[in-house]
């Protein structure tokens, strides 16, 4: 890790003392299932900011949507009497909603988000496919066009390959843009998009005011507004067969409903480090929707 990240690094472990109004840490039972932190349920789908990775590496900027280049060029040339076009585009991992087929007499396909690739209206195209992981493209035309070429534009988010190079958080089937999130008590199951499983725990819940709900039991509950910090280390081994670390924490702000008492954990965010055991390192920021959890 370079000078800058462990000055970050030593900001942000600042930045957890200060918020530390109350803090409970696992001691010597953590490493058994305890239910005390289950107040603090920050369950659910993490995904990257702007529709990017939720892991990038240290060579971009945390947090962005982490879409590499923009792509244009022939992919086809058109024969008269043919009316089916295929191949396999250059760069991937191609970023979903971003690509638009040009042709002659008007023909214009663009990808809906879902691996179709829609025909304008009036255009002579019918409806194709696009695969975003491996390239892979397909119209069709319903009257033959005379020669020319067929163009295409597009946005790649990149496995690396073309490079000669391997991210961290590269999975082998694509990059890695989601976690969902299960949290059982103390215990964390991460999941991502490409199905690797990391297992891990809290290791300690803070909040910046004395309000807590330390065990479910006789708890107190929580101050509408109070800044909740939760810290975790987790494990596993990722789809492209890498033995990996994540320590990081999850935030969020307790918004508490005066009638039932029930708490939603609002704003949630998860931040971390990414560490493989090969030694390569990354960040790791997701965002998360409310969830509401019973008193």
């Amino acid at each position: 890790m370079n000078g800058k990240r462990i000055v970050a690094a030593a900001i942000g472990l600042g930045t957890a003392a200060l918020i530390a109004g109350c803090e409970w840490s696992g001691g010597g039972s953590a490493a058994s299932l305890t239910d005390r932190y289950s107040w603090a349920n920050f369950n659910g789908l993490y995904r990257g900011p702007n529709g990017g990775r939720i892991v990038t590496d240290y060579t971009s900027t945390a947090g962005t949507a982490g879409l590499d280049q923009y792509k244009s060029g022939v992919i086809a040339n058109t024969v008269p009497g043919a009316n089916v076009y295929q191949g396999v585009l250059k760069y991937k991992i191609i970023a979903e909603g971003t690509v638009t087929i040009l042709g002659p007499n008007g023909l214009q396909w663009s990808d809906d988000g879902n691996g179709a690739l829609i025909a304008a209206a009036g255009s002579g195209g019918i409806n194709g496919t696009i695969n975003y992981i491996t390239g892979a493209w397909r119209v069709e035309i319903a009257n033959p066009v005379p020669a020319g070429q067929l163009t295409v534009s597009y946005v790649w988010i990149g496995d690396g390959t073309q490079q000669g190079i391997s991210r961290p958080g590269s999975g082998a089937t694509g990059e890695i843009m989601t976690f969902m999130v299960v949290q059982e008590g103390n215990e964390l199951t991460i999941t991502d998009n490409n199905g690797a499983v990391y297992k891990g725990r809290f290791g300690s819940v803070s909040t910046n005011t004395g309000a807590n709900r330390d065990t479910p039991i006789n708890a107190i509950i929580p101050i509408s507004g109070t800044q909740i910090m939760a810290q975790f280390t987790a494990k596993g081994i990722s789809a492209a067969g890498v033995q990996v670390t994540m320590t990081g924490y999850f935030q969020g702000t307790a918004d508490v409903d005066a009638d039932t008492n029930a708490v939603t954990v609002t704003n949630r965010e998860l931040h971390g480090t990414w560490i493989e055991k090969n030694g390569k390192t990354g960040d790791i920021v997701g965002l998360a929707s409310p969830l509401t959890v019973a008193p």
